[in-house]
């Protein structure tokens, strides 16, 4: 497994567990930090240890557009960064995990929270 894998499924499993406490904001909460914050859906916050330290993860989901098919659609991706003093220091997203996985990042966050389903994009 990459370490983007590793880092993934401890994220994952600590969701599960209950020892990440995932809360949605506002989507412009950290548009500084976030790459087209204009395509964000929604997204969720937790604090995380990373290295060690103290550090916030953030659950970004965005607008994506698929071009790869005959018919070119519009679906949802989710990013996740991990902040240090308001700074990125890690981005786990594309290239490192196919889009497709990560479409259901937000959906498996927004169980945990109980917060209702974004519906799907056409």
């Amino acid at each position: 497994m990459n370490k983007y894998l590793d880092l993934v499924e401890d994220i994952l499993e600590r969701t599960y567990k209950g020892s990440l406490h995932w809360q949605q904001v506002a989507n412009d909460k950290h548009a500084q930090q976030i790459s087209e914050p204009w395509n964000v859906i929604r997204q969720f916050e937790a604090t995380f240890p990373f290295n060690g330290e103290p550090a916030t993860l953030l659950c970004v989901e965005k607008r994506v557009y698929i071009y790869e098919y005959l018919f070119p659609h519009e679906d949802r991706m989710c990013e996740l960064l991990i902040l240090s003093g308001g700074e990125i220091i890690k981005t786990v997203g594309a290239p490192f995990l196919p889009w497709y996985w990560l479409s259901k990042f937000g959906d498996i966050i927004a169980k945990v929270c109980e917060v209702p389903a974004v519906p799907k994009l056409a």
